[in-house]
C-alpha cells in the first residue's frame, strides 16, 4: 500500500487547529514550509514517508510550538516581545544558516570556486600588499614622543646662494652646543656610525653595526628599552650597551652588566669597553638600529692629539668635520620655527667664519623623525630611504586588487540573482524578516535555493 502524503499533512494540519495559539495564517505558514521541507527532502533521495516524518520533526513538537507562540503574544511589555522574538527567530537559526552555507558550496562547486577564489586573492594580495605600505610609512612611528624628535640636516650653499647638496652629517659641537644655548632642546646627541673589531676568548669579531654616542642621551631621545643596567652610565669613557642580540652573541646565558669586550677604538688601539648596559632589540622599519651603542665623548680629542688631522686645532675640527648625525628633542610646547632661529644663530656664530672662507654658506634644518626614512635625495643616510611615489602606487595595486576581487564577487552573484529572488520570495513566505535575510545573505551567505529548517513565523510579530 502506498503512502498517502496529502492524508498525513492533513492529519497534523488537525493537530495545530487543537491550539488556539495558530491561526489560520500561522497553519498556512506552516503547511507551505513543511510541503517545501518535504520536496527539498524528496528530491535529494528520501521517500515520502521519511522526508515527512523529519520535517515534522524538524519543526518541532506542536505543543512546544504554541508554548512559544503564546509567549510572544501574552508579553505585555513590547519590546521584551520584541527581543524575544528576535531571538527565537535569528539565533536559533544559525547554525542552519551555516549549513545551508557549507551545503552550497558543495552542491555548486565550480560557482563556489570562481567566487571564493577570486575574492580571496583580492583580499590576500589587497592585505599583503597594504600591509607593506603601512610599514614602510611608519618607520620610526613606535618611539614615544617621535612627534618632538628631530635630526639636524646640513645644507650648503654656494657664494651664489645655489644649494650644492642637503647631507644627513653635520658638526661634533652642534648637540653639546644646542644644549647650552637653544632652549627649545629638551635633550640632543650625536650619533657616528663606526666598524668595530671586538674580541673575546681569542676570537675576533667586525661588528658593522655599532654606533658611537658623545652621551647618554641618545636614550633620553630614543625611547629604547632597558633590559638590564642604567644608560646614565654610557657617560663614563671606554663604555658600552649592547642590543639584546648582540648580548646573547657574545655572552649567552652570562650577565653581561660589568663585563668587559676587548675592541679598537678610534685610532686603532684596543682597549677594554665595560658593557653598562643592554637594551631591547628595536624594530626593523627604523631608518637608525644599532647593534650597540659605545661611549664617543673622547674620539675627537684622541684623533686630534693623534695627529690625524694635521695641524688644525681641535676647536677647528669640531665645527669642520662633517660625520656625525645630530637629534634632538624638542620641548612640550616648542615649535619648529624656533627651533629653526636658534639653528640659525648658532650656524652664523659659530660656522660663520669657515663659511666666509670657503666662499659657501651652511644652514641647519630640523627634519622630524617619521620622515626621514620617506625623504629622497640627502646623503650620507644611515639606510637607504623608500620611494614615497612607489608606496603610493603600491597602495593604488593594493586597493585595486581589492576592487577588482568584489566586482567579480557582485558580478557572479548577480548573475545568480534569479535564483535568490526566488529564494527570498519563499523566506518571506514563510515569515522570514528583512533583519534575517541580512544576517544570512550578508553575514553568513545564502544558500541559492535551500529553505530553512525550523519555522520563521514569530518574526511577523516584529516587522
Amino acid at each position: 500500500m502506498s503512502y498517502d502524503l496529502e492524508k498525513n499533512i492533513l492529519k497534523w494540519k488537525k493537530g495545530l487547529r487543537k491550539y488556539q495559539a495558530f491561526d489560520d495564517g500561522d497553519i498556512k505558514e506552516y503547511e507551505q514550509h513543511l510541503r517545501d521541507e518535504i520536496k527539498s527532502m524528496i528530491e535529494s533521495g528520501m521517500s515520502e514517508k521519511d522526508a515527512f516524518k523529519q520535517a515534522v520533526k524538524n519543526l518541532g513538537k506542536t505543543r512546544e510550538m504554541a508554548s512559544e507562540i503564546s509567549k510572544v503574544n501574552q508579553n505585555p511589555n513590547t519590546l521584551k516581545r520584541i527581543s524575544y522574538a528576535a531571538e527565537l527567530s535569528i539565533l536559533n537559526l544559525l547554525p542552519n544558516y551555516f549549513k545551508v552555507a557549507f551545503r552550497n558550496v558543495f552542491r555548486s562547486k565550480f560557482y563556489s570556486f570562481i567566487n571564493i577564489s577570486s575574492i580571496t586573492i583580492g583580499i590576500v594580495v589587497s592585505v599583503m600588499v597594504l600591509q607593506y605600505f603601512f610599514y614602510e610609512t611608519n618607520y620610526d612611528a613606535f618611539y614615544e614622543d617621535n612627534d618632538r624628535i628631530y635630526r639636524i640636516n646640513t645644507n650648503v650653499y654656494s657664494k651664489e646662494g645655489v644649494l650644492n647638496f642637503v647631507s644627513a652629517t653635520n658638526f661634533p659641537a652642534l648637540a653639546s652646543t644646542l644644549l647650552e644655548e637653544a632652549a627649545s632642546v629638551e635633550a640632543a646627541t650625536n650619533i657616528t656610525g663606526t666598524q668595530v673589531l671586538m674580541r673575546r676568548d681569542d676570537n675576533i669579531f667586525q661588528e658593522t653595526g655599532m654606533v658611537y654616542s658623545e652621551s647618554s642621551q641618545a636614550f633620553e631621545i630614543f625611547s629604547m628599552e632597558m633590559l638590564t643596567g642604567n644608560y646614565l652610565d654610557l657617560d663614563r669613557p671606554n663604555t658600552m650597551i649592547l642590543s639584546e642580540t648582540l648580548a646573547s652573541r657574545y655572552f649567552g646565558t652570562e650577565d653581561p652588566l660589568g663585563q668587559s669586550i676587548e675592541m679598537t677604538n678610534v685610532i686603532g688601539e684596543w682597549v677594554n669597553a665595560e658593557v653598562v648596559g643592554v637594551y631591547k632589540d628595536i624594530p626593523e622599519n627604523t631608518h637608525l638600529r644599532p647593534d650597540g651603542i659605545i661611549n664617543g665623548s673622547r674620539n675627537v680629542r684622541m684623533t686630534t692629539d693623534n695627529g690625524n688631522f694635521g695641524n688644525i686645532p681641535y676647536d677647528d675640527i669640531v665645527w669642520r668635520l662633517r660625520n656625525s648625525f645630530t637629534y634632538v628633542k624638542m620641548k612640550e610646547g616648542a615649535s619648529v620655527e624656533e627651533l629653526q632661529s636658534q639653528l640659525d644663530a648658532v650656524s652664523e656664530k659659530y660656522r660663520g667664519p669657515f663659511d666666509a672662507r670657503q666662499g659657501i654658506q651652511t644652514e641647519y634644518e630640523p627634519q622630524l623623525l617619521t620622515s626621514i626614512h620617506l625623504t629622497q635625495d640627502i646623503l650620507n643616510e644611515p639606510s637607504p630611504p623608500a620611494n614615497i611615489n612607489s608606496l603610493y602606487f603600491i597602495f593604488a595595486i593594493g586597493i585595486g586588487a581589492m576592487i577588482i576581487g568584489w566586482i567579480n564577487y557582485v558580478n557572479l552573484s548577480t548573475a545568480r540573482s534569479m535564483n535568490r529572488a526566488r529564494e527570498i520570495g519563499i523566506r518571506k513566505v514563510v515569515g522570514s524578516s528583512r533583519l534575517q535575510l541580512n544576517i544570512q545573505y550578508i553575514v553568513i551567505g545564502g544558500n541559492n535555493g535551500e529553505n530553512n529548517q525550523h519555522s520563521q513565523c514569530y518574526t511577523k510579530y516584529i516587522q
